[in-house]
């Protein structure tokens, strides 16, 4: 298994055997980047109430590449699955401590913001905002193409892409 993986989610009513889930996958094994194409539990239907069974589904997906080897999972979805992997990556972004572990920031990071980080890991407090504060602002400007590219290129530290 590859050290990368993907999530593949296809646009509202398609299946993981969506064309252009396979043009993604295809795209990628050249990079040994491992993907898993997902078709929602609610296909056919309409979406679960706060989207919980979709965010399930990208989850089973998650865990299965990350249970197969891959340590850097991206999140790619077509439509309506990219906007289910952007809510997933929104609910569950990475770990600061993973991060700062990963690149061996750890111990240049001042003692206190350990210490906020660790007790947040631990339970004893929120270390991060549960919701996005009104002077923060997300755009995201790509096509398909350039997504893509930046997705072989970034895969790193949960990198998330999201493609419609």
């Amino acid at each position: 298994m590859s050290a990368r993986g993907a999530v593949l989610a296809p646009g509202y009513g398609g299946t993981e055997r969506q064309p252009i889930l396979a043009a993604l996958r295809d795209a990628l094994a050249p990079f040994e980047i491992a993907t898993r194409a997902v078709t929602f539990s609610t296909r056919g239907s309409r979406p679960s109430p706060g989207y919980a069974r979709e965010l399930d589904d990208l989850r089973a997906a998650r865990d299965a590449l990350r249970d197969a080897g891959a340590a850097r999972v991206a999140l790619v979805g077509r439509s309506f699955g990219g906007r289910m992997c952007a809510f997933l990556a929104e609910r569950e972004p990475p770990d600061a401590l993973a991060i700062l572990d990963k690149f061996q920031l750890t111990e240049r990071v001042p003692a206190g913001v350990r210490r906020h980080l660790e007790r947040g890991r631990d339970g004893e407090i929120d270390e991060t905002p549960k919701e996005t504060p009104a002077n923060v602002h997300h755009v995201i400007l790509a096509n398909n193409a350039l997504s893509l590219a930046a997705a072989t290129r970034c895969l790193g530290a949960d990198s998330n892409v999201f493609l419609s």
